[in-house]
């Protein structure tokens, strides 16, 4: 796959599951507005090895999860993704198709129009060769503190990451 810039031009492809979502988010709370527009969208690289283990991360917050990078409206996903796996790695990779997309809509309270919008596109990266890990990770210049190759989804990880997971374990 070469590249693709909107998520929601996947919605009709082929082979690709398109899940929306809305979420209501309790008004009262402080900041809330903020923290929403804070929020990015990610391109989700499942890859794996010869050994059938898939690269999984941990940002330190977010617990065990594909690599995951965040794009912005206009960004290469197919790129960002690449990079980003060559950033966990040092190998690049390339980048077989779209597995599925997540669409969540946020609203505050009761408004009707979204608040913001996020997608998680998930994507097919090429098998590699090992258990390669980069001696600095990153994803968008901050540090990763942890990656790993894993034969099973974490203990602890569970919902729609999980799910993610699956999709890449033989």
């Amino acid at each position: 796959m070469k590249s693709f810039r909107d998520p929601e031009a996947l919605r009709e492809r082929p082979g690709v599951t398109f899940r929306e979502e809305t979420e209501r988010v309790d008004p009262d709370v402080d900041g809330v507005r903020a923290d929403l527009a804070a929020l990015d969208s990610h391109v989700v690289v499942g890859v794996t090895n010869d050994a059938d283990e898939v690269l999984l991360m941990d940002d330190g917050e977010h617990g065990w999860t594909l690599a995951a990078v965040p794009v912005e409206t206009g960004d290469d996903w197919v790129a960002a993704g690449r990079r980003g796996v060559a950033r966990l790695t040092d190998v690049s990779v390339a980048v077989d198709g779209v597995e599925r997309v997540r669409r969540v809509d946020y609203h505050v309270g009761e408004e009707a129009d979204p608040h913001a919008t996020v997608y998680t596109a998930v994507v097919r990266g090429e098998s590699v060769s090992g258990r390669p890990v980069a001696s600095d990770p990153t994803i968008a210049g901050d540090p990763i503190p942890d990656v790993g190759w894993f034969d099973a989804v974490p203990e602890g990880v569970a919902g729609p990451v999980a799910d993610d997971i699956r999709q890449f374990l033989g």
